[in-house]
């Protein structure tokens, strides 16, 4: 079995993206990619996109059919930098699958380092996913 993978292509683009499920205003920055598509990176906080930068990201649908994302963020600070995130799912209709059922999770980025955030999609008719992230308030 064969997994589909979208790979790296990160295109950083100006605040006021949009199409569907953009445009949220995270106080942050919103990474979104679909499956055999580019990531696209939009910036709503540009003082927080000098902190964090996203390096890669890719979306694979696993052997079970289910779409799993990662994405790889790096903290261009030399301290500690706690950043809050959250994956939101989409079908091929553009519909947000299973609205807000994911809450917003906490990480600590130390200076310099590179973490992965990932997240298995909730059901099999995923084909995009948008991962929104932003500093701890």
């Amino acid at each position: 079995m064969k997994s589909i993978v979208a790979v790296v292509g990160i295109a950083i683009v100006a605040a006021g993206c949009a199409g569907p499920g953009t445009g949220s205003r995270t106080g942050g920055m919103e990474l979104s990619q679909s499956i055999g598509s580019d990531a696209t990176v939009c910036v709503d906080d540009r003082f927080f996109s000098r902190n964090v930068e996203v390096v890669e990201s890719a979306i694979l649908r696993a052997e079970a059919g289910f779409p799993v994302a990662q994405a790889r963020i790096r903290s261009n600070r030399s301290r500690d930098f706690a950043l809050q995130y959250k994956f939101t799912w989409f079908d091929s209709d553009g519909f947000e699958v299973q609205q807000g059922s994911r809450p917003w999770e906490q990480v600590v980025i130390h200076g310099g380092e590179t973490v992965s955030l990932s997240a298995s999609a909730p059901d099999v008719s995923v084909v995009k996913f948008i991962l929104r992230f932003r500093g701890v308030q």
